[in-house]
């Protein structure tokens, strides 16, 4: 994916620098199994995946590193045919490293220390800051409860409801004025999910 025009950027001339920015989807390795029990009604599911973000366009020029992801599941059809309970947690380490020690300071001909994302180069305390609070993907942590109700034959509804749960990013090094600053960003997400089904 390309995003036109993302950041405005002010270079040491004082003018303003279009960014755009490729996005690459990672790519994905994983294994998955399933048991199925109480005569068919209950089934337990487990998978395990690693996903690149250190080798995918965009992410890795953010300094994201590579991302393994334990999940687990369980279905319980409450009545048959009807009603389909499920919950679910998955865990995966935070993607986004924590850079510290970078200098950030600006001098009276531009800034000290630059990073360059895609062949533009950014002041390094502009970077630093946009892939910690303005890219803040550190959450690590997920719960999820839902269920699948039959009205008739069908037609389905579904509601669910995720949680992740609040994780943070903590980075130190010299600001614009030359003095130490420290960076955090939090992040926790909740979200409900409502469906409708139609099978013909």
């Amino acid at each position: 994916m390309k995003h036109d025009n993302v950041i405005a950027q002010p270079t040491p001339t004082g003018c303003i620098a279009r960014f755009d920015l490729e996005l690459e989807a990672p790519e994905q390795f994983g294994i998955g199994a399933s048991w199925e029990g109480m005569d068919n009604r209950l089934v337990l599911s487990a998978e395990v995946k690693t996903i690149e973000w250190g080798s995918a366009a965009g992410y890795r020029d953010f300094d994201w590193e590579d991302q393994t992801v334990w999940a687990a599941g369980l279905q319980y059809e409450a009545i048959r045919e009807k009603l389909f309970l499920r919950a679910g947690f998955n865990f995966g380490e935070n993607p986004v490293r924590e850079n510290n020690g970078w200098n950030g300071a600006f001098t009276p001909t531009g800034p000290a220390d630059v990073t360059f994302v895609q062949g533009i180069p950014f002041p390094t305390y502009y970077y630093e800051t946009f892939r910690t609070v303005g890219f803040p993907a550190v959450v690590e942590s997920h719960a999820t409860i839902g269920f699948t109700y039959a009205i008739k034959d069908g037609f389905d509804v579904s509601l669910a409801f995720l949680h992740a749960y609040e994780n943070y990013i903590t980075e130190q090094g010299i600001g614009p004025a030359g003095t130490p600053v420290t960076i955090q960003s939090n992040l926790s997400e909740d979200s409900v999910e409502f469906g409708f089904a139609w099978k013909f």
